[in-house]
């Protein structure tokens, strides 16, 4: 199992607040939650007709969504074929031979509400009459039949006006009806960024950024509004390109990239997408990890399963009322990264520590691993200069960098001699016993990762900075790990010689190595994020996107709780209480997995 270490840190990928918060959203009194409910696209598609929508309807009930808080039933693509003589949309009668206003009555019968699709151009995405130049009629027609419900996407044909134009003149339109209709709008808009290898359709972004950009206000124009680089495919997926973006990894990052925490706030919610759960696409682990980030980022959380296959395993997931209030919880925010690793940076690579004079920590561009000893190899030979304090790769002429607030900002970068006391920096001292400890900074030691090599005999593992209180057979972030007894800190180096190797007293067999970052630019394994809630309890969900399970230390520092106090924590998953723990809280995560845990202070009712 890989002991994921949990240093006291500083999420230093900050996003820049330019919305103020609690701006008025769209004026139809909707979404004071992120809504629930399904949609016929993921499975359906374009076969989707009156039969298929009237049982997912009846089983929406009998299976206990409608009572989990699944309140919508949603039409996509494919319901429409031509306009009247009166401009109004006409449905396809072989597939609604009853027409879609008797539909919209029986799911309303069911205690249900009923959500339609269209397009911003002329054609949808099947190639059906979208909304361009349309906008009135088709909001009255909505409104008429009794919709509750509006995604609107963005296809093909002709458009007049910009994007940000042809959403507003549909979003007047329904508010001229009269009826809350919840506005989800798809913007495609061109975006170019330092991440080519996310997107996937050109420069065509679902992202809201340069509407921010510009000056322009997302939550008065959208209930919801799309971020993903590429659709939520069914699979666990890729990212950066490695082998080809999407599913749902590709859409995890883009949450990272391309929104705005403040842009969730009552009454308007960045979209990650439709759920694919339960769709045999990805496992049960997998299911499970994508339902509960969805959860804590506050997404709207919409199901595309056939409900008539709904196994026990997907109501253990889609059911699950304590995963479920954490979406649903009144005091309305998104979920905030609070850890990232190895690569806490991503995708802000460049920020680090600034020293007094403040210069800002060098660029890491090559990693430190651990890996088999070569003879020879130019990559594994280091100079040590008593004189400046820098190690020096060979091979690159970088030096060993710590650039501070995680233990994993660790690997090579241009050797500048940066130094910021009690953050980081490039100049180190080497102990009698071969620990490298930083000058200014002595309690941080460069460590192997894992004292007990369970994952580095098999594939290359970072090296990472990590405490080691005194230097001197001290117990580090691995303390707890087998076999450990503080070798883990201490190297075998010539500090004399022009250069030399740095084996690992564990294992000598093992050595220090320089490799090139990841060509997708995403070195991501363990994330964490936290979310406050209207008790006065923490949501918190742990995500292990690696295939060995792992322990992950989650600090009350990244939670924002205070250090000396003690929580109960539970699993919402096992539905189970863990127990009271002070400063730390070991969550056990297995390969591709999830934890959603909710930290209570004793205060609370019940909780003594």
């Amino acid at each position: 199992m890989m002991r994921i270490p949990g240093h006291l840190s500083r999420w230093s990928a900050v996003l820049c607040a330019v919305i103020a918060a609690n701006v008025a959203a769209l004026d139809n009194g909707l979404g004071l939650t992120p809504p629930m409910g399904w949609s016929s696209w993921n499975f359906w598609g374009a076969r989707v007709n009156e039969t298929v929508l009237m049982n997912s309807a009846d089983l929406m009930v009998t299976l206990g969504m409608k009572d989990a808080g699944y309140t919508y039933l949603n039409l996509d693509d494919g319901w429409s074929v031509s306009r009247n003589s009166s401009h109004y949309l006409v449905e396809d009668k072989v597939k609604f031979p009853r027409g879609l206003k008797f539909v919209v009555d029986y799911v309303h019968s069911k205690g249900l509400k009923f959500g339609i699709y269209t397009a911003r151009g002329s054609k949808t995405c099947l190639g059906r009459p979208g909304s361009d130049s349309y906008e009135s009629e088709d909001a009255n027609l909505w409104a008429n039949w009794g919709v509750d419900y509006l995604k609107e996407d963005s296809c093909g044909g002709t458009t007049h006006g910009t994007v940000w134009e042809q959403y507003s003149r549909m979003r007047d339109a329904l508010n001229a009806t009269g009826r809350p209709i919840y506005y989800s709008i798809t913007q495609s808009v061109p975006f170019e960024d330092a991440h080519p290898a996310m997107h996937c359709y050109g420069n065509s972004v679902f992202t809201t950024l340069p509407w921010v950009k510009a000056g322009l206000d997302p939550t008065t124009l959208a209930n919801s509004y799309l971020v993903e680089y590429c659709n939520n495919y069914n699979s666990f997926g890729f990212t950066g390109g490695v082998p080809k973006p999407g599913g749902f990894l590709s859409n995890l990052d883009s949450q990272q990239l391309l929104a705005l925490d403040n842009l969730t706030q009552v009454g308007a919610y960045s979209d990650n997408d439709m759920l694919q759960i339960c769709n045999g696409g990805m496992t049960f682990n997998e299911d499970r990890a994508q339902f509960a980030t969805w959860a804590i980022l506050s997404s709207p959380l919409i199901m595309g399963n056939d409900l008539s296959t709904m196994d026990d395993d997907c109501k253990k997931i889609a059911l699950n009322s304590e995963v479920i209030a954490i979406s649903q919880d009144s005091l309305v925010s998104r979920g905030k990264l609070v850890f990232q690793w190895p690569d806490a940076h991503w995708p802000n690579t460049t920020l680090g520590g600034v020293d007094a004079a403040g210069a800002v920590a060098p660029t890491i561009v090559q990693s430190a691993t651990i890996q088999p000893c070569v003879v020879g190899a130019a990559n594994q030979q280091f100079s040590y200069d008593r004189a400046t304090g820098l190690v020096k790769s060979v091979s690159t002429s970088l030096c060993l960098t710590y650039s501070g607030y995680h233990e994993s900002s660790f690997g090579l970068a241009a050797c500048t001699g940066w130094t910021d006391p009690g953050i980081g920096g490039q100049i180190w001292n080497v102990s009698e016993e071969g620990v490298f400890y930083q000058v200014g900074n002595g309690d941080k030691c460069i460590d192997v990762f894992d004292c007990a090599f369970n994952t580095t005999k098999n594939a290359p593992a970072p090296l990472q900075v990590c405490s080691c209180r005194g230097l001197v057979g001290q117990p580090d972030c691995f303390a707890k790990s087998p076999g450990c007894g503080g070798k883990n800190l201490k190297w075998i180096f010539n500090t004399a010689a022009v250069s030399s190797s740095m084996q690992s007293v564990l294992d000598p067999t093992y050595c220090a190595t320089a490799v090139p970052l990841p060509t997708s630019g995403v070195n991501i394994t363990v994330q964490v994020w936290r979310k406050p809630l209207k008790d006065g309890s923490m949501a918190v969900v742990v995500f292990n996107r690696g295939t060995t399970a792992a322990t992950v230390d989650v600090q009350w520092a990244w939670l924002g709780l205070p250090a000396n106090k003690r929580f109960r924590v539970r699993d919402l998953h096992a539905h189970a209480d863990q127990g009271s723990f002070a400063t730390v809280f070991p969550a056990e995560v297995g390969p591709h997995d999830s934890r959603a845990l909710r930290f209570y202070p004793s205060a609370l009712p019940g909780l003594a």
